[in-house]
């Protein structure tokens, strides 16, 4: 008879995800570690067994996935990340040439860039009646602020969203059995699940 600690409590599932804090609640009165039986996964949660877990990759490798999968027991559909999900000396090496180029003081040279951008968009869409406001300003300033930052071709900047969801979605248990083609569609601001349309994300300017 297992002893361990256990909850059926699912981090996953729309319930959790529009409600979490009565569940975090929850878990946190279980114990510093907690096991989840929906997913087969382990769950840390209080801040000194997460700073543990965190900081000691002889123990806690990194380099077994950054999601539910565990990479050292199944092949991943993609390359692990160079940066996330690998361990000291190849973490440490990624990391000192990140750290030159996105350093507090590089990235506060491009603040004033990146708000002149925001500021111009916000106020293009407030001169509208009405505004489409994933396409107008959540989708449309990242597309162009990264991109204008890192010299990405105009041609190729949507593709950063499918990029975005392919690399980040499939982490948890809805990458069971897709494809690296998965998802097609742009994802929805609201949710995880692909949206085939933006057009249910509307606000009126007359509502703000």
């Amino acid at each position: 008879m297992s002893c361990r600690l256990a909850s059926q409590l699912d981090p996953f599932s729309p319930e959790f995800r529009s409600d979490p804090y009565a569940a975090y609640e929850e878990l946190r009165g279980l114990g510093p570690f907690v096991w989840l039986e929906q997913h087969g996964i382990w769950c840390v949660h209080h801040y000194d067994t997460c700073m543990k877990v965190l900081s000691d990759y002889a123990v806690f490798s990194n380099a077994g996935g950054g999601g539910i999968k565990n990479y050292f027991q199944e092949k991943p559909w993609r390359s692990p990340s160079i940066i996330l999900e690998v361990d000291p000396p190849d973490h440490t090496r990624t990391r000192t040439v990140m750290n030159r180029v996105l350093s507090p003081r590089i990235l506060e040279g491009l603040r004033e860039g990146g708000e002149g951008v925001a500021g111009a968009m916000v106020a293009e869409a407030r001169a509208k009646a009405r505004i489409e406001a994933v396409e107008d300003l959540s989708r449309r300033f990242p597309l162009r602020v990264f991109p204008d930052n890192v010299g990405l071709a105009e041609d190729d900047r949507h593709k950063l969203l499918t990029y975005g969801a392919r690399s980040s979605v499939p982490s948890g248990p809805r990458a069971t059995g897709i494809a690296p083609s998965w998802p097609k569609t742009p994802m929805c601001p609201r949710g995880s699940r692909p949206c085939a349309s933006a057009t249910t994300c509307r606000r009126t300017a007359s509502e703000r």
